[in-house]
């Protein structure tokens, strides 16, 4: 009961029977403390659409990043500015030279 009224717990075992005690499977309950616990199964299904949209919109924004509008009327061209901190945390190689290491320096 450590949980302040209008908290929202999404329980993603609610199809194996979930981890909270109170949880419906497929139901949205509000506890007596005012809590709200979402038992849905399919949640995969629900956040697909979302999910995909918001990548899409990533890829779009780095291909700007890397791509930007040329100034002066020229065909537009890869640009890799080191300087964005965006570009360079995404190269793995840059003028062969490996920029990137795999977590925990393995």
């Amino acid at each position: 009961g450590g949980m302040k009224p209008g908290s929202v717990i999404v329980d993603m075992a609610a199809a194996a029977g979930g981890n909270c005690p109170l949880t419906r499977p497929d139901e949205v309950i509000t506890t007596p403390n005012g809590v709200i616990l979402v038992g849905y199964t399919n949640l995969p299904s629900l956040v697909a659409a979302h999910a995909s949209r918001f990548y899409a919109n990533n890829l779009k924004n780095l291909l700007e990043l890397l791509i930007p509008p040329p100034s002066d009327g020229a065909a537009p061209r890869l640009l890799f500015d080191l300087q964005d901190e965006i570009i360079a945390a995404s190269l793995v190689v840059h003028d062969g030279k490996v920029r990137w290491s795999p977590p925990g320096g393995a």
